[in-house]
This record gives structure tokens, sequence and C-alpha cells, in this order.
């Protein structure tokens, strides 16, 4: 709960940086996010009863997981490389650097969330209707944005389209039951919100 204040906080310093143009404030609160996530993430790995949320225990912990060892680490260089990506767009030049920080990021992400992947059932809750709705979604996507970008960001972007849409994929097919239902809801949620945020970038 300690968290979800201090998050809430700085979402709403962020907003009020964005509405009113503080431009020198958003130096501060847009990186504070997930400097918070990050901190509460290394918190959290260290803390047996929060296994349940996303957190893979380390082996120093008797308690049966099912999470592999390097997850955590995976999740842990996907926060740092978005940190950066964050960083970097906060400066106009900056916005192939970003895009290359998101993109190893989404990486990371892909194989944090694989790891909780059983295999690719096409049949099994609709996974197949999902990945067609994301292919059609990005060709869509793609058809309007890349004939308005230059030449030199057609391939990253759509390199960077294709890898998102990948790690929404991977996260709609964490089917295991092993994964409580409030991880898979919050991780989805989460995925769906970052693909909306970067279309919402990319028509900007």
């Amino acid at each position: 709960m300690k968290f979800s204040y201090l998050y809430t906080a700085l979402i709403i310093a962020e907003l009020f940086a964005i509405v009113f143009n503080l431009h020198t404030a958003e130096y501060f609160t847009k990186p504070a996010l997930v400097i918070s996530l990050l901190v509460y993430f290394l918190n959290s790995s260290k803390t047996p009863a929060n296994n349940k949320i996303l957190v893979a225990l380390p082996k120093r912990y008797d308690q049966p997981t099912n999470r592999p060892a390097d997850q955590p680490t995976n999740m842990l260089i996907a926060l740092l490389f978005c940190l950066a990506g964050d960083i970097i767009l906060l400066f106009d030049s900056g916005f192939v650097f970003g895009l290359a920080a998101f993109l190893i990021g989404h990486i990371f992400y892909i194989l944090t969330f694989r790891k909780d992947n059983d295999g690719f059932n096409f049949t099994k809750n609709r996974l197949g209707l999902f990945i067609l709705g994301s292919v059609l979604f990005g060709i869509i996507f793609l058809s309007v944005l890349i004939p308005r970008v230059d030449t030199a960001l057609k391939i990253p972007i759509f390199i960077y389209a294709c890898t998102i849409l990948t790690m929404l994929v991977t996260v709609f097919n964490r089917f295991k039951k092993t994964i409580p239902k409030i991880s898979y809801n919050r991780v989805l949620i989460g995925a769906l919100f970052f693909v909306i945020s970067d279309t919402v970038l990319a028509i900007n």
C-alpha cells in the first residue's frame, strides 16, 4: 500500500507537469515512475509473500517456485532499458535512441513472459483470434504510419511494432495453472496500455 500511494503521487505529479508544460519538472517526475518500479521490484524479489504478483523468488528461499532463475534478471534489464528510453525521449533529438532502448526492453519482457508460456496452442483461450487481431492491428497501424515518416525511420518502426506486438501475444499466452489470475490480468492490462501508449506516441 505504501508503494501504491507513492506511485499514485508520482503519476499525479507527472500528469500535472504535462498539463502545465513544466518540462523541467518532467526531468524528475517521468524517470521517478520507473525508478520507483525498479525499487519495488527489487524489494519484492526478496519477499516470499509477494511471489503471487509477478515475482520470481531467489534460490536462497526454500519455498517451491516454478519461475526460472533468470526471470527476475530479464525483468530487471527490461525495466532498466525502459527507464533509459523514458529519459532519452525527454530530449527532442533522442527519438531513435529512445526507440532502440524500448525495443531492447521489450525483447527482455518477451524473454521474461515466455517462461510462463506453455507452448502455442492456437485453439486455447482464443489465442489464435488474439494473434489474428494483433496482426491486423499491426498491418493497419503500419500502413497508416509508414508512408508518413522519414525513410530512415521506416525499418526501425516496423521492427519495433512487430516486437511490441510479439510481447503482447506472449503476455496473452501466459496460460498456466501456476500463474495466479491476478498476475495474468495485471500483466495483460499493463501490456495493452504499453501498446496503446506507443501507438499514441507514434501518431504524435
